[in-house]
This record gives C-alpha cells, sequence and structure tokens, in this order.
C-alpha cells in the first residue's frame, strides 16, 4: 500500500483533478501496490495557522465548518467514484461521524498519538488506522496507541444524528481493520531512510 497526495486538501477542485491523474497510475500499478489518496482536511498547529479545509474552507479565518464538512464529505464521495480509496488523519473526535463511512486508511498524527481521546477513537473506526510515532521520534508511543486502540473503549461521543451518547467500542482489530506504527523522523532522530550503498 502506498498513500500518495497533497499535504493537506484547500481546493477541491485541484484535489479531483489530482485524483483523476492518481486513479490512472493506481490502475497501472494496480497488480503490484494498492494506491490511496492521501486527503486530509485538519491540520495540526503548535501554535496558531490555518486548520484546514473542514474547520476554514474559505481560508479566510470565516471558519464556515458547516459547509468544510459538506465540501469534505462531497469530495470523499467523489474520489470514492471513481474507485480510488482515501486516507485522511483524524484530529477532531466528532469529524469521524461525517467523512469516516468514506474513508480507507485512518491516521493519527505524531501530536496526538499518545491523546486518549484519539485511541478510544481508533478503537471504534470501522478501518485501518496509523500511529505515527512520538515527536521525539520514539516508536514506542505508536505501539503503545495500537495496543489500547485495539481494546475495547467507553466514551461519550456524537451519534451520526448530532446526539450526545455513551460509546462502547470493539477495539480495532478485525480481518478488515488493524492498527499499525507510522514511522517518521522525529525532532531528535535522523530521517527515516538513508541513502543505499552502491
Amino acid at each position: 500500500m502506498v498513500i500518495v497526495g497533497p499535504c493537506s486538501v484547500h481546493d477541491t477542485k485541484a484535489a479531483l483533478e489530482y485524483a483523476a491523474l492518481l486513479q490512472k497510475e493506481a490502475q497501472k500499478h494496480a497488480a503490484e501496490l494498492l494506491v490511496v489518496m492521501r486527503v486530509y482536511f485538519e491540520k495540526p498547529r503548535t501554535t496558531v495557522g490555518w486548520k484546514g479545509l473542514i474547520n476554514d474552507p474559505q481560508v479566510d479565518g470565516s471558519f464556515r465548518i458547516n459547509e468544510g464538512l459538506r465540501l469534505a464529505r462531497g469530495l470523499l464521495a467523489q474520489i470514492a467514484e471513481m474507485g480510488l480509496p482515501s486516507a485522511t488523519e483524524f484530529l477532531d473526535p466528532i469529524t469521524p461521524q461525517y467523512v469516516a463511512d468514506l474513508v480507507s486508511y485512518g491516521a493519527i498524527g505524531a501530536r496526538t498519538t499518545e491523546s486518549q481521546i484519539h485511541r478510544e477513537l481508533a478503537s471504534g473506526l470501522s478501518m485501518p488506522v496509523g500511529f505515527k510515532n512520538g515527536n521525539d521520534g520514539s516508536i514506542q508511543v505508536a505501539v503503545d496507541a495500537c495496543l489500547s486502540a485495539r481494546a475495547s473503549h467507553w466514551f461519550p461521543s456524537v451519534t451520526k444524528e448530532g446526539v450526545v451518547a455513551i460509546f462502547q467500542t470493539a477495539g480495532n482489530r478485525t480481518r478488515t481493520s488493524s492498527c499499525a506504527a507510522v514511522r517518521a523522523p522525529g525532532l531528535t532522530t535522523a530521517p527515516n531512510s538513508s541513502p543505499t550503498p552502491r
């Protein structure tokens, strides 16, 4: 599996053009690779800045979140109609109720891998979820997150109808859904690749 795409989506038209080109490449390499389009709508921020298409779809500080959710869901549906699976990072624990049924692979980023809320969220997602290693480069954080997400959890959340409820998850560990640690360079570690000697 290879996940390919922009850092984040801010222009749905450009994202669809990219998806059409990627779909052609995915078909070309289908015997060797499962190509998944990276369609990230939320941006984690260390301080402040644009938080992504869902949070601020006009990129102007107007925070039309309802519009952002509609745009995100519509884009995912169009990409799915092309036959191309999508990957996205889940930051807000409510957002998955609006888009998760159209996502094939979920990601939990380095800033949120240690978060109990995100581990609980992943335990209820019906897709594979990748947890990035911590910002310090430690892979143990991601391994611990996977172990937690495989377990059943109880927590408050919001239903698809927008009603607050108590959820119990089965844990993310079925034949079609599981967790993985994703290795990425940390703030204090070297990159996760090096030149191959010839």
